[in-house]
């Protein structure tokens, strides 16, 4: 995923996901599934900045060898 950069299925996935257990959370129908929802939306906002932490370290390094290439010409 993060050579081809295509998340839009993971995206369109963890977005409703996201939004069903927000749902959940604002039920509060009994106070473990309220918590475990918070805890779930938490677990997905985390892997999400975690794949875009991902995506600089990339580019970074793609920057880092394009630098390394025009000094070694």
């Amino acid at each position: 995923m993060i050579d081809s950069e295509d998340f839009d299925d993971v995206n369109r996935v963890f977005t409703a996901a996201h939004d069903d257990l927000s749902e959940l959370h604002r039920k509060k129908k009994g106070l473990g599934k309220s918590r475990d929802a918070k805890k779930a939306m938490k677990a997905i906002e985390l892997t999400m900045a975690l794949f875009r932490e991902l995506l600089g370290i990339k580019y970074n390094l793609q920057n880092q060898l394009k630098k390394a290439k025009t000094v070694a010409k």
